[in-house]
């Protein structure tokens, strides 16, 4: 910043001619000082629009977060649904291969209890 304000003056110096006179002089270096000023206040404007940015793309980085976050969450409820879903499938297929052994067994046991009979 100080080497702006030095090109500056430097600047409105040498279009002053120099310091010949010095009226000319202020002249010159209020016309630095003002140009100075303006540099500095399109700095901060410039800072303050990089802030808004920031806070900006923050916001939208923290929104895709929540939003992914809840994309996670239904997608765990739906594999546990389709797991629950799957072993009371696999506990009525069980039960129904549990009942036909249960019933060939019986059926054994009638044939054997008739083979003995005889």
């Amino acid at each position: 910043m100080k080497q702006l304000a030095v090109l500056i003056m430097s600047l409105a110096l040498f279009a002053c001619g120099g310091g010949e006179s010095g009226g000319s002089m202020e002249k010159a270096a209020e016309s630095a000082k003002e140009a100075a000023g303006s540099a500095m206040d399109s700095a901060k404007e410039s800072m303050d629009k990089a802030g808004e940015a920031a806070g900006d793309a923050m916001e939208a980085a923290e929104g895709a977060m929540d939003d992914a976050m809840e994309s996670a969450g239904d997608a765990m409820d739906s594999a546990k649904e389709e797991a629950g879903q799957m072993m009371e499938d696999a506990m009525e297929e069980a039960g129904s291969v549990e009942d036909a052994l249960m019933e060939k067994k019986e059926e054994v046991e009638d044939a054997l209890g008739d083979a003995l009979k005889k």
